[in-house]
């Protein structure tokens, strides 16, 4: 019983609920309310919470109401993931302002989310995300990658299984985009038209993942030479690319020192080629089964 009772004081010690990850339950607003309310405060930097949406019972599991109260008593939140939610009902605006991070895997967002509001949700200070994943949100489209873009600065973007994302919306949101240095795009629906608009307006890029992307040629490998900060560069499933063309843009990119070329047929002899022309440069090449292939 002594035990029992230690763990319960603990428990309500609000100052050892720091990083609080809930994603191996379903979690619904009424727990959401009672956690908020008995455990939560101050030093909360980082929530991890999994919904319901494909659950049966189609409970909800945030409402704006939580997310302001979220805001209210855990003012150092830096950190919010957020797995099958739907949020169509939640405005941006409420958001805890104090989010510097947002991953979204498989929610459901409103059509106008990241949008600046021409009033403010109660006078409320929108969050300026600094990261952003999204993974498998269906409906993310170019205009919530450009609406995104054009309210904050971004540093780390990671597209995955957004097939809605377009060249036109690459090319819209690049350059304010400009200060990213960290870039995933898997699954997105774009081409050689996007790298160009990549080259052009991300020169802070120090890491770009392209995995899986099947269109990418070499006209499309040729733009990314003029990203001279460039120090890991993933081409994973990309195999329309030749290696001399490989050779040409790795040999003129300084800073890089991870290459990752796995799941492209290169023969023994072309790897040993490419690692001998990259000296300083860590060449990775997996070729895994037809099983694991990326599929979005």
């Amino acid at each position: 019983m002594r035990v029992c009772k230690r763990w319960r004081r603990l428990a309500y010690d609000k100052g050892l609920w720091k990083d609080v990850n809930l994603t191996p339950y379903k979690v619904n607003s009424r727990i959401l309310w009672h956690l908020v309310r008995h455990y939560l405060g101050g030093t909360l930097r980082t929530l991890r919470v999994k919904g319901v949406l494909h659950s049966i019972k189609k409970h909800e599991s945030l409402t704006e109401a939580l997310l302001l109260e979220i805001g209210k008593r855990c003012p150092n939140l830096c950190e919010l993931r957020l797995i099958e939610m739907n949020l169509r009902g939640i405005s941006y605006e409420c958001l805890p302002p104090s989010l510097l991070s947002l991953e979204l895997t498989h929610c459901e967002i409103p059509l106008h989310w990241f949008r600046v509001a021409a009033v403010s949700h109660g006078s409320r200070a929108a969050p300026c995300i600094r990261n952003l994943e999204v993974d498998n949100v269906p409906n993310f489209s170019d205009q919530h990658l450009q609406n995104l873009a054009s309210r904050t600065a971004l540093k780390v973007l990671i597209l995955s299984g957004t097939y809605r994302v377009t060249d036109s919306g690459i090319e819209k949101a690049a350059e304010s985009l400009s200060e990213l240095v960290h870039l995933k795009l898997h699954g997105c629906n774009i081409s050689d038209t996007s790298l160009r608009h990549i080259a052009q307006h991300l020169t802070q890029l120090r890491s770009l993942d392209l995995t899986n992307l099947c269109s990418m040629t070499d006209a499309g490998l040729s733009c990314l030479g003029g990203l001279r900060s460039l120090q890991s560069l993933c081409f994973e499933y990309c195999d329309q690319i030749t290696v001399e063309k490989l050779l040409s843009v790795c040999t003129g990119l300084p800073s890089l020192t991870k290459l990752n070329l796995s799941g492209n047929p290169y023969a023994e002899g072309e790897l040993q080629r490419i690692r001998q022309s990259l000296p300083n440069c860590t060449v990775t090449n997996h070729f895994p089964d037809n099983g694991a292939v990326p599929k979005f």
